[in-house]
């Protein structure tokens, strides 16, 4: 009778557990309507959570006491959506607006801009627009501090564009005329 009794209750726990959760599923979409791959659903307050397939749907268990969901993606703006009684539940994510300009790429590492202490040059377009340059090579010499450009002057032979000094990679490639 015992042996009975315990089954029992285990059952109606067990009940009790499947009906506490639910599943939602849906599809994640940027803001021109194309799927978003490996994007991150998350329940908030937990640790469960998915990512989207290739199509950018998900399918999700939720506990019955949570009530948001977390979406989010790599270069894309974090959303938190309610989740309410509906077992399907779309995103549209917006991307995030990153400007280049605070970003520093070294040889060995990437920085924002804040937290770089060495130096660096920045070269733009109108740093060349108005210098009298017969091709790319001449421009980028002398432009910055650290930039040597060097040729054998022959018809089709390599250019080379060393960036501090003759230990460094040689950026080289040999010119074809048309």
């Amino acid at each position: 009778m015992r042996k009975l009794f315990l089954l029992l209750w285990g059952v109606v726990l067990f009940a009790i557990q499947a009906t506490a959760q639910r599943t939602i599923s849906g599809k994640v979409t940027d803001d021109k309507g194309n799927p978003v791959f490996n994007a991150s659903v998350l329940v908030k307050g937990t640790n469960t959570g998915t990512i989207t397939k290739v199509d950018g749907s998900y399918t999700l268990t939720v506990p019955a006491n949570r009530k948001v969901l977390i979406i989010s993606s790599i270069d894309m703006i974090t959303i938190e959506l309610p989740i309410g009684t509906e077992s399907v539940i779309n995103a549209t994510l917006k991307a995030e607006d990153k400007s280049l300009s605070e970003v520093v790429v070294t040889g060995y590492a990437t920085r924002k801009r804040s937290e770089f202490t060495g130096s660096a040059a920045t070269l733009s377009n109108k740093d060349f627009a108005q210098r009298p340059v017969t091709n790319v090579v001449n421009a980028l010499a002398g432009s910055a501090p650290g930039i040597q450009t060097s040729s054998s002057g022959q018809p089709g032979d390599a250019i080379a564009i060393r960036i501090r000094g003759y230990g460094s990679i040689v950026l080289g490639e040999k010119l074809t005329a048309f």
